[in-house]
């Protein structure tokens, strides 16, 4: 095993090499003592290259919180996603800025999707997050579940670990006090006009809104689990699944109850998956026995492609976020007898390489490599790894993206999923 001091070594070396253009001020965001708000306020308040840190809180309400135009990195301050019960736009990210979002559970009330990404020249990068969808509102005429992600024009989002899910649709019942028609779940995940790669996630559509107002019972149909169009995508060890209908349908409106397809691929879709599963939302339930129809598994447009890549994925694992000068881990998964070499950037990146079967992940300059054989009959490989001094730095925070390249026993080379980990000075 590599000893510490080792590692230790090789990154400071690189940060060295690379610190001078480095800013990063750390803004705290404890919504027990800052209150309602507190977190979007925070967003706007923040300079570009800074660090928002996310406390854990007895009560986490907010509204939409907006990212335009700089680059940030916010991380969840636990070991477990920090929930927030609020929404993120990001927007109008030059090429050369990107957003980076770590242990957040992003769970908004009403009328978002929970992570929201448009006109975006540069990267979006989420690790270890839960994003929910807002349900529908169950007021007037009610409203659809809205989707957990929603892309559009963005140059390269990455996600790595993330359960996405749509919201619910809002359900019907008696007139005056209820909507008089239940509202379809919100797909879990939508892509247009984007390029997206997604690593060890579970993608989900929302369920269907339930009838009860009249003999004449409609429910609603579940969310698609992934909904795409003229995007490029990689997926690898991906589970996607729609959403349930709706329960309680007459038997003549049955199909108003039916599940939501899994993998919805809408014209010009370039699609790369290794090792994932597309499942079919089930559908509800039917008054008098049975169920509707469970919706498809793939619903692929002609002229959409779609390769499988024959490897089994491999995944870096960072804990993340450290302190300074503490111990944290890296850890490699993948299979017995990779013989991998961990780069790591002091920015992220996106450069899709099929042919390695990964999106390579870092910014350039990258680091390395630091070469390793797994001997290990699971194939895992860990070290530890302690932080370096960021304060000698003049930073109060600084954030490495790690990614590795490997040789299998076979000797194909592949692509690792990638990591970021976020050093915080002692004070924090």
């Amino acid at each position: 095993m590599t000893p510490p001091t080792t590692v230790r070594f090789l990154v400071l070396a690189a940060l060295l090499a690379c610190a001078t253009p480095l800013r990063a001020d750390v803004i705290v965001v404890d919504f027990d003592v800052d209150g309602f708000n507190a977190f979007s306020l925070a967003v706007a308040a923040a300079s570009d290259g800074d660090t928002l840190l996310v406390r854990p809180a007895s009560q986490s309400l907010d509204t939409l919180a907006v990212i335009d135009g700089k680059s940030l990195v916010i991380v969840g301050d636990d070991t477990q996603p920090v929930p927030i019960a609020g929404s993120l736009e990001v927007s109008h990210l030059a090429a050369d800025q990107s957003v980076t979002l770590r242990n957040l559970a992003l769970m908004p009330i009403a009328n978002d999707p929970a992570l929201s990404c448009h006109d975006d020249a540069g990267l979006l990068f989420v690790e270890d997050c839960v994003l929910r969808g807002a349900d529908g509102l169950s007021v007037f005429f009610g409203t659809e579940g809205l989707p957990g992600v929603a892309a559009d024009g963005c140059a390269g989002v990455t996600l790595v670990r993330c359960t996405v899910r749509g919201g619910d649709g809002s359900d019907s019942g008696p007139p005056f006090s209820h909507p008089p028609t239940a509202m379809p779940g919100g797909p879990g995940l939508t892509v247009d006009g984007a390029d997206m790669t997604l690593s060890d996630c579970t993608v989900t559509g929302g369920t269907g809104g339930t009838d009860g107002s009249t003999p004449e019972d409609e429910g609603a149909p579940g969310g698609a689990g992934l909904v795409a169009h003229a995007a490029h995508l990689l997926l690898s060890g991906v589970t996607v699944q729609g959403g349930a209908g709706g329960d309680h349908c007459s038997p003549a409106l049955a199909d108003s109850c039916d599940g939501g397809d899994g993998l919805v691929l809408d014209g010009s879709v370039l699609l790369f998956q290794q090792q994932c599963l597309f499942v079919a939302g089930a559908g509800g339930s039917i008054v008098g026995g049975g169920n509707a129809s469970p919706g498809s598994d793939t619903s692929i447009a002609p002229g959409d492609t779609v390769a499988d890549l024959p490897h089994a994925p491999r995944a870096l694992v960072v804990a993340s976020p450290t302190r300074e000068n503490q111990l944290t881990t890296i850890r490699y998964e993948g299979q017995q007898g990779d013989t991998f070499g961990l780069f790591f950037a002091l920015a992220p990146g996106y450069l899709p390489l099929p042919f390695k079967e990964g999106v390579f992940a870092l910014g350039f300059p990258p680091q390395g490599p630091l070469v390793v054989t797994v001997t290990a009959p699971d194939g895992v490989f860990e070290v530890p790894f302690v932080a370096w001094d960021v304060t000698s730095f003049g930073l109060e925070a600084a954030t490495l993206y790690g990614q590795c390249f490997l040789k299998d026993t076979g000797h194909a080379t592949l692509l690792s999923g990638p990591s970021a980990l976020t050093i915080l000075a002692g004070g924090f």
